[in-house]
């Protein structure tokens, strides 16, 4: 309660309206790399105090592939000159994902005994 009154970040309504639409974006964008990983590091890491890092460390080896991916995909399905803006949009719209997401409203995960 504490580290929440001291850390917490209050964004205005407006910023919040503006983000909501490249937060959406950025949630869709993301779910195929993201939810997979994190499914797949609960799972493995279940009974492990690294689980975070973890994530974050398969998470920043496979973004750059999947960044090509989605680059790619994009190059064929514009099939115009603009598609090198996959790469700017693309993280502008994970972190307006992550500027609306509560922040210490997370569940606690299970330990086992």
């Amino acid at each position: 309660e504490k580290l929440e009154k001291i850390f917490k970040v209050t964004l205005p309504v407006v910023v919040k309206v503006i983000l909501a639409i490249p937060a959406l974006l950025g949630f869709l964008l993301h779910f195929p790399l993201y939810y997979p990983v994190k499914f797949i590091t609960a799972k493995s890491s279940r009974y492990n105090d690294h689980y975070d890092s973890i994530l974050v460390g398969i998470l920043f080896l496979a973004y750059p592939f999947y960044m090509g991916l989605l680059g790619m995909a994009t190059y064929h399905l514009v099939s115009g000159s603009y598609w090198w803006l996959t790469f700017l949009v693309a993280p502008f719209c994970a972190w307006s994902c992550l500027q609306l997401k509560s922040q210490f409203s997370s569940p606690p995960r299970k330990v086992s005994p």
